[in-house]
């Protein structure tokens, strides 16, 4: 598919890059490539990987072991098995100490540490914890997480506001949250009390 006028078309061996009129505008290089997002696409040449401009420049040198498409200014690239974030320009933001990427939406993602789940901003400071062994994606200021086997919500400041007691949850929807406690399943509102 095009998009913004250009297209990935493979050979026999190798990707390159073509406009609307089939005249290659990046030369066929390349093993494995991303879509432009951004102004810019991951590359893969021998099992590395960088970033290329529209204009086939590289912007960004093929030297992590993988990456992902750049997202609000960001892209999570990976070294010596880590994953961590460089901006447009190829400077680390966030550190590559994390499990796996994550994709920030509104500022924050969800990360992976040892093997527990939290939120960092796209600053790198943690907002949530990294103690939950599982979370979900932030609706109307919350995220079910789930802790020692139950599952409870936390808020955008990190502060657990329903407590970990439920079966298992979902997102909150028009100010409410399907839960389940037992053999019951029932709906509670931001405060955690029982709603119809």
């Amino acid at each position: 598919d095009f998009h913004n006028g250009l297209a990935w078309v493979k050979t026999d061996k190798r990707w390159k890059c073509i406009n609307k009129l089939g005249k290659d505008v990046i030369p066929e290089k390349y093993d494995n490539l991303g879509d432009f997002a951004e102004g810019l696409a991951w590359t893969e040449v021998n099992g590395k990987y960088g970033f290329i401009s529209t204009t086939g420049k590289e912007v960004i040198p093929a030297k992590y072991q993988n990456a992902r498409s750049f997202n609000e200014g960001l892209a999570w690239v990976q070294l010596n098995n880590k994953w961590g974030c460089i901006d447009k320009l190829g400077k680390t933001v966030i550190e590559e100490r994390y499990d796996d990427d994550g994709f920030f939406l509104g500022g924050i993602s969800t990360v992976k540490l040892n093997n527990k789940r939290g939120y960092i901003n796209s600053a790198g400071k943690e907002i949530v914890p990294m103690k939950y062994e599982s979370v979900s994606y932030f609706n109307e200021g919350m995220i079910w997480a789930k802790l020692n086997g139950k599952f409870g919500f936390v808020n955008k400041d990190g502060v657990e506001v329903i407590p970990f007691i439920y079966d298992s949850a979902d997102v909150f929807r028009n100010g409410k949250a399907k839960v389940k406690l037992g053999d019951r399943t029932f709906n509670i509102d931001k405060t955690g009390k029982e709603v119809m």
